[in-house]
This record gives structure tokens, C-alpha cells and sequence, in this order.
């Protein structure tokens, strides 16, 4: 409060009155003191890894710069597309709030850009707060659509706040929190609206490759969509990371391992990036670098339940019951979890002989199902934890009728090996568009 209070004095006394001669390096340094701007810079080493448009007459950067500490961060620089020369610069920090997503920063960017002037907004500490998916749990799922219905009310041609709502839905769908018939239409709507106001808009392809995969299964279609984005812009890292999730989908795991290494590159500490990069090491059974790779993840956070839930699926690869449960129920008890970790738990006591819980947790998803949305795939997992094929199958159908997201990862995880062999697996793939 008193660098504050410190700097409110130096800004009046700039205002006040004109400096007189030699007063400018004085007030220079005293705001570099105020600011913790050390008296030599170090070498930034700036980087531009994309570029795109998030509104018309605007031109947006993706940069990362090092720190005096040696750290990369992640940057967007906005500017006005049409200036040459000089302009005014600002710099918006993003804070910590709760929703994660500094919807502001963005706006602010593309509203002073507008005015000619050229906008830094950076992530102070790496947590990435332009991006919805650090976190992806439900309730900041929720406010940030909020805040992107804000936004297109103030302006209903802002392309990229289409985009993000769209991603903001579809990941509701994807953690299966919301019913996929509730929200996946509406995000589909928002994609196709920013493609129709900036069809060269990297985010919107990608948006949209993520609701054919995942949603309309027109796998066709949906690799059109990524390959169109990272054609555009090579180096946003969320395009890399969902086209990594398809091609781990429809079997292609080395080309998967590719684009998730790039996407990491581009993105180094996203938490669900590190996560996939884990479920594809699952995939391809190598349970231990999965199983490490969760922990790095969750040493950059070691509240988030989606890397729990994994971590406990690929202690179940290595048959390492006791330490899957304690995964499934740290998932479980966590803010922001969703009732597939109850499924998981389930299928965790299930596969370490306690049938008698497993069979609990099956009835508590029935009750809590006459409150909320409860993906069929929680009870599927238990049922096959149990060894209960008929009704695993069941399941299953009821996923594959609802659009379940979790249905694109047939082929791909292993907590679906017990059925494989059963000629009812076959026809479930085939009627998503998969081969075995």
C-alpha cells in the first residue's frame, strides 16, 4: 500500500505542474523504484509465435519475453493494424480473480488498439489468465460465458468473444457438467458466428473442430477445422493441444505426441495441456511417464481434479490399487470436481475388490442424477470396474445417445480395455465414425 500511496505522489506531482530541466530523470527513477524496475533491464529475447486478428483494424501478437529471473512469459501484444511509427503504449496486467480469465485484458487490448494505441497484456506468473482452459471447472466455466455474453451485447461483431463463448460451452459439455444437447448446439451457433464475421479467425476453427469431434463426430470435418487453425496461426498452442486430442482419438497417437509436444512448447505451463500430454502417454500405455507427467502438473497446481482423476486411471494401468483410489478420491473431494470422479472412485473400489462401495456410488449417481446432470459414463466406468459387461454396455448406449464427449475416447483409453474383445464394442464404434 505505501509503493502505492508512493506512486499516486509521484503522479500528482507530475500533473501538478511543468517539470522544470533536470526533474524528468528524477521522476524516472523515482517510478522505477516505486514499480521495482531494476535499474538494468535484462535481455527480453522477445519472441512472436502467432499472429491473428481479434477485430477488425486490429493485429494481435502472441509473445513471450524472459524475465530477470529467467522465466518465459506469455504475452499479447495488440495493435492498431493500419499505424506505422510510434504510438502510445499501455501495459494491463491480469490479476488472480476467481473465473481466471481476464475477459478485460482482452477487451481493453482491442478497445485502445481501436483508438491507436499499441497494448502489452501479460501473465504475471504464468498462469495463462486469457485462457478459460486453465482451470475448466464449472463455475468458472459459467462466469466466463457471462462475461463473453457481456461483451458481444457491447459489441455483436466482436469475433473473438463468439469464439471464446463458444469454447466455454463446449468444455462444459467436455467435463460433463451440462448435458452435451444443452450446450454443445449453442456453442456450434457462436463458432459458425465468428467464422461468419472473420473466417480467418484461428480460434473459431478451432472451436469448431472441437464440436465436430467431440459432439458431431464428423471426424472429417472436424480435422478440416484444426488444420485450418494451425494454418493460420502455427503458433496458438490450444489449436496444437485440441488437434493432439483428435488425433489420440482416432488412433494416430505419434502424430498426437507430435502436436502436444508443440503445443507445449508454445504453452509450457498450461495445466490441461500437461494433462493431455499425460493421457497420451496412457494411451499408448506407458503408464509411468503418464503417471509423472500428472505430477508435474500438479506441482504447478496441485488442486486440480481432472489431474487426479487421470493420475488415478494410469495407476490402474500399473494395477497400483491403493494408490488409484487415493487419486479418485482426491478428485473427488476437490472444488470443481463433476460426478465422473465419482464414477472413477467407483471403478477404483470395484478393481480393488470392494464391491460393496463401488455398488454405493452407483446408487449415489442415481440420486444425484434427480438433481443435476450426471454423465452416463460414471456409472459405465463403475459397471465396468465390476465386470458387468451387459451393463456396462448399457451404459455406454446411453452415453453414446447423449453425445457424450467422453464416447470420443473409445479407442483411446485404457479403462475401456475389459471390453474390447466383445463384438458390442465394434458396433459401438461404428456407430461413431471409429474403427477399431
Amino acid at each position: 500500500m505505501k509503493r502505492l500511496v508512493s506512486l499516486a505522489a509521484i503522479s500528482l506531482a507530475c500533473t501538478a505542474q511543468p517539470l522544470a530541466r533536470g526533474q524528468e530523470s528524477t521522476l524516472r527513477e523515482k517510478i522505477r523504484a516505486a514499480l521495482f524496475v531494476p535499474a538494468r533491464l535484462p535481455p527480453l529475447d522477445a519472441r512472436v509465435h502467432g499472429r491473428f486478428r481479434p477485430a477488425p483494424g486490429v493485429v494481435a501478437e502472441r509473445i513471450t519475453y524472459h524475465t530477470l529471473l529467467g522465466q518465459r512469459v506469455t504475452a499479447v501484444l495488440y495493435r492498431p493494424a493500419a499505424r506505422q511509427g510510434k504510438a502510445p503504449a499501455l501495459i494491463v496486467v491480469n490479476g488472480h480473480g476467481g473465473d481466471k480469465y481476464s475477459w478485460y485484458a482482452w477487451w481493453a487490448g482491442i478497445a485502445c488498439a481501436r483508438g491507436g494505441a499499441v497494448v502489452l497484456t501479460y501473465d504475471p506468473i504464468g498462469e495463462g489468465e486469457r485462457s478459460i482452459e486453465r482451470k475448466r471447472t464449472e463455475s468458472g466455466l459459467q462466469t466466463s460465458i457471462g462475461h463473453f455474453e457481456q461483451a458481444i451485447a457491447a459489441d455483436p461483431e466482436y469475433g473473438a468473444a463468439h469464439a471464446g463463448l463458444a469454447d466455454a460451452y463446449a468444455l462444459l459439455a467436455s467435463y460433463g457438467v451440462v448435458a452435451p444437447r444443452e450446450v454443445m448446439p449453442k456453442a456450434r451457433s457462436a463458432a459458425r458466428r465468428a467464422l461468419a464475421l472473420d473466417d480467418s479467425h484461428a480460434e473459431a476453427h478451432t472451436s469448431l473442430g472441437f464440436i465436430l469431434s467431440f459432439y458431431d463426430w464428423d471426424w472429417d470435418g472436424a480435422e478440416r477445422e484444426y488444420q485450418r487453425a494451425i494454418e493460420l496461426d502455427p503458433g496458438y498452442p490450444t489449436a496444437r493441444q485440441w488437434y493432439s486430442g483428435y488425433l489420440r482419438a482416432v488412433g494416430r497417437l505419434g502424430e498426437s505426441l507430435s502436436q502436444m509436444k508443440q503445443a507445449q512448447d508454445l504453452d509450457p505451463l498450461s495445466l490441461a495441456g500437461g494433462r493431455d500430454m499425460g493421457r497420451i502417454y496412457a494411451s499408448m500405455r506407458k503408464f509411468d511417464q503418464a503417471i509423472e507427467q500428472y505430477r508435474r502438473v500438479l506441482e504447478l497446481d496441485p488442486n486440480l481434479p481432472s489431474a487426479y482423476l487421470h493420475l488415478g486411471m494410469a495407476y490402474e494401468g500399473k494395477r497400483m490399487h491403493e494408490e488409484a483410489v487415493a487419486a479418485f478420491e482426491k478428485a473427488r473431494s476437490l472444488p470443481g470436481g463433476n460426478p465422473l470422479a465419482l464414477g472413477a472412485l467407483g471403478y477404483g473400489y470395484a478393481l480393488s475388490g470392494n464391491r460393496r462401495d463401488a455398488e454405493k456410488l452407483v446408487d449415489e449417481l442415481g440420486a444425484l442424477s434427480t438433481r443435476r446432470y450426471v454423465s452416463p459414463m460414471s456409472r459405465a466406468f463403475i459397471y465396468i470396474g465390476l465386470g458387468d459387461k451387459s451393463r456396462s454396455f448399457e451404459w455406454l448406449e446411453r452415453a453414446r445417445q447423449d453425445h457424450d464427449p467422453w464416447m470420443t475416447w473409445l479407442n483411446a483409453e485404457p479403462v475401456f480395455d475389459p471390453l474390447r474383445d466383445d463384438p458390442r464394442f465394434g458396433i459401438l464404434l461404428k456407430t461413431i465414425g471409429l474403427r477399431r
